[in-house]
């Protein structure tokens, strides 16, 4: 059975928190880190050349918020899940980020035990989706 890689793009500032995200995914079979960006506009440029599934973003970064990003982000990248790291739970930063676009927020304290779950939960919740629409489209077709 063939293992579907998952296509991965990290967007961070700060050389330890990459070098975390980095660990925490090549323990995983099936997840291959793509690309890496310090900013959000670098992250703009990576995006339109890569096609990614996700994108995992520090929620500051140095050049602009990642609030602000993710709209820029999802228009050259518009079937990737975009994970925004923060340093607190706080519920404010997870509702403007899903209404910016983004698929979830998670603690940079958790990357280590996290992040990889997170990243196979997402994955498996829009397989279901296309899956669902495909299965439409062919009701349709009959």
């Amino acid at each position: 059975m063939e293992i579907t890689r998952i296509k991965l793009v990290s967007v961070e500032p700060h050389p330890s928190l990459c070098e975390q995200i980095r660990r925490a995914l090549q323990r995983v079979l099936g997840f291959e880190i793509i690309g890496e960006a310090p900013n959000a506009e670098q992250a703009v440029k990576l995006l339109a050349d890569r096609a990614p599934d996700v994108v995992i973003a520090d929620i500051h970064l140095p050049d602009m918020c990642s609030l602000q990003a993710v709209p820029l982000w999802l228009g050259k990248a518009p079937q990737a899940q975009v994970i925004l790291l923060t340093d607190e739970d706080d519920e404010r930063y997870t509702r403007a980020a899903k209404k910016n676009g983004a698929s979830a927020c998670l603690r940079k304290d958790r990357i280590g035990t996290g992040l990889p779950g997170l990243v196979n939960k997402l994955m498996e919740a829009r397989r279901a989706k296309d899956s669902t629409a495909n299965s439409s489209l062919r009701k349709e077709k009959k």
